[in-house]
């Protein structure tokens, strides 16, 4: 693969980091300042379920996004992309949706327990698209910074993504698909119960109203 269709796969599966994770964050640390996060707690839904669903028009922006800079690389710039996987392609933004929203519910419990969200922010912006291997190879990382890699869904999406769009037949794409699911469900249950928890001791700390 040539390394303007690597990089432009990168920066397109990274806006599930820069406009659907962030932009996530970035409204939730407003509404926890503000206070507005407490009508969420009081619904009458699980609060976790309620930012998953507010966080559902981040990610659609974050996959219009992405269609979109893959599109402009192929009209304007001449990648050579093939778009005969529509299907497999859409498999992965959607299952991409859900890991990034675990991971949003997991940074959000964060800025509940412990009302700080710089640090989280600047961690995600920074080192998860570097990490994934948005921009080069991550066999070019030392073996234990490729552990890291492992965990996050977006180095599985690119996998994926760039053999449908790119195929090359080098190697078997069940452990990514695999891997990207798990990380899907292991997020989405890890942040539910992170989401509950933290809840809980904001209320024992007198950051939230237990009525």
């Amino acid at each position: 693969m040539d390394y303007f269709s690597f990089s432009l796969i990168g920066i397109a599966l990274s806006q599930y980091v820069w406009r659907g994770l962030i932009c996530f964050l970035n409204k939730s640390r407003r509404e926890i300042q503000n206070g507005a996060m407490e009508t969420f707690y009081l619904s009458a839904w699980p609060f976790p379920w309620v930012l998953l669903v507010s966080s559902l028009g981040d990610f659609i922006a974050a996959t219009l996004n992405a269609l979109v800079i893959l599109g402009v690389g192929v009209v304007c710039f001449g990648a050579d992309l093939h778009w005969q996987g529509a299907v497999p392609l859409a498999a992965v933004f959607f299952l991409t949706s859900l890991a990034m929203g675990g991971f949003a519910l997991l940074a959000s419990a964060w800025m509940i327990a412990f009302k700080r969200a710089n640090n989280v922010r600047g961690l995600v912006l920074r080192a998860i698209p570097i990490l994934s291997g948005s921009f080069f190879p991550v066999y070019l990382f030392p073996g234990w910074l490729k552990d890291i890699t492992f965990f996050l869904p977006i180095t599985h999406a690119l996998t994926l993504s760039r053999e449908i769009l790119v195929p090359s037949g080098a190697a078997p794409l069940g452990p990514a698909w695999a891997a990207l699911g798990g990380l899907a469900v292991v997020s989405l249950l890890g942040g539910w119960m992170a989401i509950n928890a933290s809840v809980q001791w904001a209320r024992s700390q007198g950051g939230i109203s237990a009525e």
